[in-house]
């Protein structure tokens, strides 16, 4: 074997060893069920159960979690659709297109490794041999691919919108990188060529918006590639500067329209913090996520971090200094050390919209990190190298080093895949790394209050979760739950009359208290209640299924057959819905619609729920026994 195929070999063993760790460690996770906001956006999202609103994910109509008018994400949505057509609501088929493309995300970080270390050596006058950039992108793929903190993008599926996002933004860059190099080697190009590799940076970085709004970075990132010091550039001919210039108005342009049209109004309004605040909070934020990245146990689901609410906060200042000399760094040393100055301003500007610019109720987010992550890699992964070219005494400490770091990174992945199998795992573990964490307590306390054999554990959970947790409608729903399970109804009805002070423009709020006043056998209040939902949210199927139920209690008869004719043929998440909505029908004299979704629901039910059974065997016999009784409704009566 020659000098050439041996290092061909090598990286594609390293390759096919890195994907199956990958697949052997996430496998597990494919059976795990929807946690967090999947919830919302995947198992309550009824926009993604037909293609008919795929008009609407383009127009910003439905976003991520389901609800009428957010975010502008309509790739993301339409793969959760096309998602659903093949498996349904199982979560298998979810994760695992999030592990496909994460693994697709890892070798375009190969690919855009090798043409970014081709153009900035680790030193200006230094350059790299093709095996050292082999070694270091192998590197940099390596801990893109195994490192914990970018498993939160595989397990919660809702975060395919990163994922999504970051690939195409990597291929826009890809084929940026690939134009210059290209342009360094031949000199001036035909305006075919040009043209063609610039429409597909913008064709990328449209598709990267179209994800999520991370993407709006583009342009300054490939500002800075474009000025930095290297070695080598090609001369700045007027084919060149309009071909930039060009280049940047098209990106700008889908900036503006990003910011201006399709980004959501309501996204700043989400946290009680100032500007300021918020930023001295990610001073501190930063350097929580570089001690994740040294200490991957670190990583859970919730984070105890309060707001920095006074200037005076010592650890804010510690952290803003340090940037400070971070990107201080970076710029001095930017003709000395070429490449390790534009990885870390590539980093900050990745991290920055999300971290510093708009102010979230979400302070720390791991998913964050996904695309900045990929240039502090790169980093690690030209420092991997610069250590391994030293001796062979340091080649040897490099290497152990780096083998124990990645046994780490697989045992904690492990360790989450099991923590995420069931829903209160996750939330104990979050409370155990941080105690007092408000969305954990919350998690933990929805959770158990839908066990009876857990309600008395739940209750001070609750309680807690209420004074800390700003999902307080969540821990509403769960105290309303344990009420029912305690037969206190009393209590429940005025745990629904707080959620209608405190949430008088919600309409999960009115449905809420329309399921309780049901509960209660208090129809008329349920009717009330259920109409002020609709009014709310006319895209709720579930409110109207109920709604038909109280006014079919209070004989309401035709009113109830128009609720449900409103409905159409929509499908119910949950098999006692599909079947309730299917005797409804005949309860109303809608006999023809109620043996029409009778005989869609025998062909796609398995298995029928227990608590469903009894009206199951009566829509059996009156479907079977049609003919006799449909002449004369309601004087042939079904067994019990």
């Amino acid at each position: 074997m020659n000098v050439r195929e041996q290092p061909r070999a090598f990286r594609a063993a390293w390759i096919i060893l890195l994907t199956v760790l990958a697949i052997l460690v996430y496998y597990e996770s494919f059976s795990n069920p929807f946690v967090y906001d999947d919830v919302n956006a995947i198992r309550d999202n009824q926009y993604i159960r037909s293609f008919e609103h795929t008009s609407m994910f383009f127009q910003g109509k439905c976003s991520s979690t389901g609800a009428f008018e957010g975010h502008f994400r309509p790739l993301t949505m339409l793969s959760f659709a096309l998602n659903y057509q093949w498996s349904g609501l199982s979560p298998w088929s979810y994760r695992l297109v999030n592990l496909l493309l994460h693994l697709l995300c890892g070798a375009l970080v190969y690919l855009v490794t090798l043409r970014f270390l081709a153009m900035f050596p680790l030193f200006q006058s230094q350059t790299w041999e093709p095996e050292q950039r082999q070694l270091a992108a192998l590197v940099a793929t390596t801990l893109f691919v195994l490192h914990p903190l970018h498993s939160q993008s595989i397990l919660l599926v809702w975060k395919r919108t990163s994922i999504l996002a970051t690939c195409f933004y990597l291929l826009a860059l890809l084929c940026f990188l690939h134009l210059e190099q290209k342009e360094q080697r031949e000199g001036q190009l035909s305006w075919r060529t040009t043209l063609s590799w610039n429409l597909a940076v913008v064709g990328f970085f449209v598709l990267s918006l179209m994800s999520k709004e991370t993407g709006i970075t583009l342009p300054i990132v490939l500002l800075l590639t474009l000025f930095w010091p290297r070695p080598e550039r090609p001369k700045w001919t007027l084919q060149r500067v309009l071909r930039m210039a060009g280049l940047q108005a098209l990106l700008w342009t889908g900036c503006i329209l990003m910011l201006t049209v399709f980004f959501p109004d309501k996204v700043a309004n989400t946290t009680q913090a100032t500007p300021i605040q918020y930023l001295f909070t990610q001073a501190k934020v930063i350097w929580l996520y570089v001690a994740m990245i040294v200490n991957p146990t670190l990583i859970a689901i919730d984070y105890n971090l309060s707001l920095v609410k006074t200037m005076g906060d010592p650890l804010a200042w510690f952290g803003g200094f340090g940037l400070l000399l971070l990107i201080g760094f970076a710029l001095t040393g930017a003709r000395r050390f070429a490449s390790m100055g534009l990885l870390i301003l590539a980093a900050f500007v990745t991290l920055s919209p999300a971290s510093s610019l708009v102010p979230n109720i979400i302070r720390v987010d791991e998913n964050r990190m996904y695309l900045p992550l990929i240039f502090v890699w790169i980093g690690l992964g030209v420092a991997f190298v610069r250590g391994w070219s030293v001796s062979r005494r340091a080649r040897w400490l490099v290497g152990l080093g780096a083998g124990l770091f990645v046994v780490v990174c697989l045992g904690v992945n492990l360790d989450r895949v099991v923590k995420w199998s069931k829903p209160s795992w996750l939330w104990l573990d979050a409370i155990k790394k941080y105690p007092g964490a408000a969305n954990a307590s919350a998690g933990l306390c929805a959770d158990w209050a839908n066990q009876p054999s857990k309600a008395k554990q739940a209750l001070p959970v609750c309680r807690q979760a209420l004074q800390v947790s700003g999902n307080r409608l969540l821990v509403y729903e769960s105290l309303i739950a344990i009420s029912f399970n305690q037969k206190r109804r009393k209590q429940a009805e005025s745990w629904a009359q707080q959620i209608l002070q405190e949430y008088s423009t919600t309409p999960r709020a009115f449905q809420i208290a329309g399921d309780v006043a049901r509960l209660n056998r208090d129809d008329r209040r349920a009717t009330q209640r259920y109409q002020q939902a609709i009014a709310l949210n006319p895209h709720a199927p579930i409110i109207r299924l109920y709604l038909a139920e109280t006014l079919r209690r209070q004989r309401r008869i035709a009113e109830a057959q128009q609720e449900l004719k409103r409905l159409g043929f929509h499908r119910f998440r949950q098999p006692q819905d599909a079947i309730f909505r299917a005797w409804l029908h005949f309860a109303v004299n809608q006999w023809v619609e109620a043996c029409q979704q009778y005989d869609h629901l025998r062909q796609r039910l398995h298995q029928i729920p227990r608590s469903s059974s009894r009206r199951w065997r009566r829509l059996q016999w009156l479907c079977q026994h049609k003919n006799r009784w449909a002449p004369r409704r309601r004087k042939s009566k079904a067994p019990r």
